[in-house]
């Protein structure tokens, strides 16, 4: 009796056992197919992200082209207007070029660039003049340490306590070092803010006959 009972018990087991199993396979399929279209929403978000970045695109050549015709006279639009008409009748309009030339390409290549340059340079000038600053404000403080030293060791002379005017001194030599390494980062951090404020100078005047320089071939293309 007792062997038929476990052998019940055993029988009633596996049909449970299966059936976890074939629920954990129904739900390792349904994850698979959360994952692809997951994927698949994903790919089309980036989709929809390119058009919607094409469309400001266009609006804001639109607009851009809008307000430079609204600044045009009666008489421009019409000389425009004669002059597209000559181009689009033009036996030798393939060969007229649409985009920039290599040369723009490359100037505006430059300006790009020289813009990053700039950008860092001017960090690097602010973080030296911050530091700068910085240690202006230590060399002060040891300063005011110095004269509150000075007057204790006085006091302490004027006491009789030479033990006590002893250590004040000794107090007094470490800060004084410590003022002269501060002193000296100091002016080596002027020198370098100096030099990165030149060179900063000197980008800023670039980009300007740069950007002349752009400005002309452009107008000219």
């Amino acid at each position: 009796e007792g062997s038929e009972a476990d052998s019940v018990e055993q029988s009633d087991q596996l049909p449970r056992r299966d059936c976890l199993i074939q629920e954990k396979l129904q739900v390792e399929e349904e994850i698979e197919e959360m994952q692809m279209r997951l994927a698949r929403l994903k790919d089309r978000s980036r989709c929809l992200e390119q058009l919607i970045l094409q469309e400001e695109q266009r609006a804001e050549a639109e607009e851009l082209e809008g307000s430079v015709l609204r600044s045009c006279t009666v008489t421009q639009l019409r000389d425009m207007s004669r002059t597209l008409q000559d181009l689009v009748m033009s036996e030798n309009r393939m060969q007229i070029p649409i985009f920039p030339p290599p040369s723009i390409l490359r100037l505006q290549e430059q300006e790009q660039a020289l813009n990053l340059s700039i950008k860092e340079a001017t960090a690097k000038v602010v973080l030296s003049q911050r530091l700068g600053s910085s240690l202006r404000r230590k060399v002060s403080e040891t300063e005011t340490q110095l004269l509150a030293l000075h007057e204790a060791k006085l006091a302490a002379i004027s006491g009789n306590d030479f033990g006590c005017a002893k250590e004040l001194k000794a107090e007094m030599k470490a800060v004084y070092l410590e003022r002269d390494r501060l002193e000296a980062l100091a002016k080596r951090l002027h020198c370098l803010s100096l030099g990165s404020s030149q060179e900063l100078a000197r980008m800023k005047e670039q980009r300007q006959h740069l950007r002349q320089e752009l400005e002309q071939r452009e107008a000219l293309h």
